[in-house]
């Protein structure tokens, strides 16, 4: 399960995708925020700022233009001038305390943006660009803190708010560099080179328990069914030196727990897995336990 918001543009007499976001912040999800240019990218029009290729036939098309953050503080950007993602680090996604610039998007003119033919989510946000021309336009996107004392944006924006942990905006500013020569037709995409911090501030084991802590509004250790997973989650309180002994007594004597160690190799210090087995096979529905023991002898 995830949250997933969109911000539109209402130019050029119709309404247009812009943004695509989606907040992992279900029981079976990291805290990871997505966003994504929500137009199919074409080989003609689409350029980055700062090293400019010129399109060459052969190569292969474009992949979209997508920001991936996660609840580190571990910035990456995809699609970008055909590379492998770059990354910068910034505050983790349970902390934001001030605005963090994410990408700027320059966009020549509203064919370039698909037409929006659904019907829009309540907590989607729409950018009114109905009295504006049809020449370039550019957009900074931002995250900013969620915060009651927040102020509007100033001038012409929009956002999308992810209730008790951060906003995703946009303001129409001006290009960030004049028209390249042959270019003007294209849309220009510009990323940070660095971020707030030189490395990544918080490791995947401390984010992963403060983001459940975030979501469960507790300090505990926070216990899940997951049931497309048909399996148990559990969140430690804190992490772990080393990774635990799970013991668990059910309620059915005959029943067993499986751990599943690769669902969580990366975070194995602060959560483990398991589903249930009995007589029959696995158990596909949640079981009565009588206690859980975490075991980590040094």
């Amino acid at each position: 399960m995830a949250t997933k918001l969109r911000i539109l543009i209402r130019w050029g007499g119709l309404p247009r995708r812009f943004l695509s976001l989606v907040f992992r912040d279900g029981p079976a999800e990291d805290g990871t925020l997505l966003i994504s240019l929500d137009r199919k990218p074409t080989l003609s029009l689409d350029v980055e700022l700062g090293r400019i290729r010129p399109p060459i036939a052969p190569e292969p098309p474009l992949q979209p233009f997508k920001i991936t953050r996660h609840a580190t503080g571990c910035v990456r950007f995809h699609g970008f001038d055909r590379g492998a993602p770059r990354r910068i680090f910034a505050e983790p996604i349970f902390a934001i305390s001030q605005a963090q610039p994410l990408a700027i998007v320059s966009i020549p003119h509203p064919d370039v943006l698909t037409v929006f033919d659904e019907i829009a989510g309540p907590f989607d946000a729409e950018l009114d660009l109905s009295s504006a021309d049809l020449g370039r336009k550019t957009f900074y996107l931002s995250l900013l803190p969620d915060s009651d004392q927040l102020p509007e944006l100033s001038g012409t924006g929009a956002s999308v708010r992810f209730a008790d942990w951060f906003r995703v905006g946009i303001l129409l500013g001006p290009p960030p560099t004049p028209p390249f020569s042959g270019l003007d037709h294209a849309v220009w995409k510009c990323i940070p080179s660095e971020g707030p911090f030189p490395a990544q501030v918080v490791d995947k084991n401390h984010s992963l328990v403060f983001v459940h802590r975030k979501l469960a509004k507790t300090q505990d250790s926070i216990f899940y069914w997951l049931p497309a997973r048909k399996k148990y989650r559990l969140i430690f309180a804190v992490p772990m030196r080393i990774a635990p002994h799970l013991e668990i007594e059910f309620e059915d004597p005959k029943l067993k727990a499986v751990v599943t160690p690769n669902d969580t190799m990366d975070t194995r210090f602060s959560e483990l897995t398991f589903s249930v087995s009995g007589p029959g096979g696995r158990i596909p529905n949640p079981v009565v336990i009588k206690r859980i023991m975490l075991h980590a002898d040094l």
